[in-house]
C-alpha cells in the first residue's frame, strides 16, 4: 500500500470532506484496535489508513465507479429458473466511521445491521447514496476486495427454499454482489469525477 498515492488520489478526486463537521472525523489508532476487537478480525492497512486520516466523510465532488464485470459473483444457473442481474456502476456517497452520533454513519451500527444480510466476513464501509452497501471483504481467500452489495435484489433464504427446494449455499449468496476492487487502494485508484 502506498499511503501518499492514496492520499494523492483524494486529491485529484477534489478532496475529502465531513459529513457534519467542517473536517473530516479520523479514528484514533485506539478506536480502530477496539473496532478490530469486535470485529474479531484485523483490517488492512490500507483500510486503516484512510480511517485514521479521513473516518466518517464523504468525497467534495461526486464519484463514481464501476464493477469489474457486470455479472454478480454467483451466477444462477438456467435451470434453476432464478434471475442474474447486471451491475454497471454507481457512485460513493459517504464512508462510515465510529466518533459519530448519527447511527447512520457509525460503521458498527451498520456492520450488525447488515451481519446477516451480506455474504459471510462483509463489512459495509460505505454508502452509494441509494442504500446499497460498499464491502469491505474480510475472508482468508479475499481479504481487501471490495465489493457493491444491491438491496434491491437482496436474497432471503426461506424465499429461496421455497423457489428451489435447496437450502441456500454460502456461495449462492453472492447473488447480488459485485467485485469492484481487489484492494482497498485499488479501489481508490479506479474512482472517477462524475463529470
Amino acid at each position: 500500500m502506498n499511503k501518499i498515492m492514496i492520499t494523492e488520489r483524494i486529491e485529484q478526486l477534489g478532496g475529502i470532506k465531513s459529513l457534519s463537521e467542517e473536517t473530516p472525523v479520523p479514528l484514533t489508532v485506539s478506536e480502530i484496535e477496539q473496532f478490530e476487537g469486535i470485529l474479531n478480525s484485523l483490517l488492512p492497512d490500507d483500510y486503516k489508513y484512510f480511517l485514521s486520516n479521513y473516518g466518517k466523510s464523504s468525497f467534495v465532488k461526486e464519484v463514481k465507479f464501476h464493477p469489474y464485470t457486470n455479472d454478480a459473483e454467483y451466477i444462477h444457473s438456467a435451470e434453476i429458473g432464478l434471475p442474474n442481474f447486471k451491475f454497471y456502476g454507481s457512485q460513493v456517497s459517504y464512508f462510515y466511521g465510529l466518533n459519530t452520533d448519527n447511527n447512520n454513519f457509525n460503521i458498527i451500527n451498520k456492520f450488525n445491521i447488515y451481519a446477516n444480510r451480506l455474504p459471510k466476513d462483509f463489512l459495509p464501509i460505505a454508502d452509494d447514496g441509494l442504500g446499497n452497501q460498499i464491502c469491505l471483504s474480510l475472508s482468508k481467500e479475499k481479504f481487501n476486495w471490495i465489493y457493491w452489495w444491491d438491496h434491491e435484489n437482496e436474497w432471503d433464504e426461506e424465499d429461496y427454499l421455497d423457489d428451489t427446494g435447496h437450502e441456500m449455499s454460502e456461495e449462492v449468496k453472492f447473488q447480488n454482489v459485485y467485485l469492484i476492487a481487489k484492494s482497498f487502494t485499488e479501489f481508490i485508484e479506479k474512482l472517477q469525477i462524475v463529470e
